[in-house]
């Protein structure tokens, strides 16, 4: 069993390192999402940089690598692979190696790794979630709310080892989320849609465009 674990969280973490929105933006915007907006390589940062388009294509595919590391460690070793697996392919999709370390903030690669568990509790979630978003505006909300869900639907499946892998992802993404929370409650936190011009003096910010940033 001991070798399964090794195998299944070095196989998740390396399937996490699959960058949607990174290998998307340099091939077809032929620019680094990275240098964009938040500097974040997420479904988020990609909707407000290149449109709705390039915002579903990265979800979709950070969700599927998220799902797929999910169902080949179940079928490894079980729930303790799928333990150790989904929290690694988290990580792969935060810190990416062959990326210098900087991926994304890992929500939707979160929702994979439920879909693959439970597909009904990510689904539901999945419209809680994309409904408090479009209410609020500001996906984080929506975000936390969604990993927060996961553990407590997790506390209900009688799978300890699943339950403890979804308490570290929430805790995992809501480090993620530190900036996005504090922004949140100072206010200055950005809407992911609405009138640009309304949200620059609401937050007293001129900035409605994504600005380029200098990539290190």
């Amino acid at each position: 069993m001991v070798f399964k674990v090794i195998v299944c969280t070095l196989l998740a973490y390396f399937i996490g390192t699959f960058q949607t929105a990174i290998i998307f933006s340099k091939n077809v915007k032929k620019q680094d999402i990275r240098a964009f907006g938040s500097g974040n390589a997420g479904s988020t940062n990609m909707l407000r940089t290149f449109g709705w388009g390039a915002g579903a294509i990265t979800f979709l595919g950070d969700l599927l690598k998220g799902a797929l590391a999910a169902l080949v460690c179940g079928w490894i070793g079980g729930d303790l692979c799928v333990a150790f697996g989904g929290v690694a392919v988290l990580l792969g999709h935060i810190f990416p190696v062959e990326f210098g370390f900087k991926g994304g903030k890992g929500v939707a690669t979160s929702f994979g790794v439920m879909l693959a568990i439970s597909p009904l509790a990510a689904l539901i979630t999945f419209v809680v979630c994309a409904i408090i978003a479009l209410v609020t505006r500001y996906v984080s909300i929506a975000s936390l709310i969604g990993v927060l869900a996961f553990f407590i639907t997790s506390l209900f499946m009688g799978r300890a080892a699943i339950a403890i892998m979804f308490f570290l992802i929430a805790v995992i993404v809501f480090c993620t989320h530190i900036g996005n929370i504090g922004r949140l409650l100072n206010g200055t936190e950005k809407p992911f849609y609405g009138n640009q011009k309304d949200e620059s003096a609401r937050f007293g910010s001129s900035a409605a465009q994504p600005k380029k940033r200098n990539l290190k």
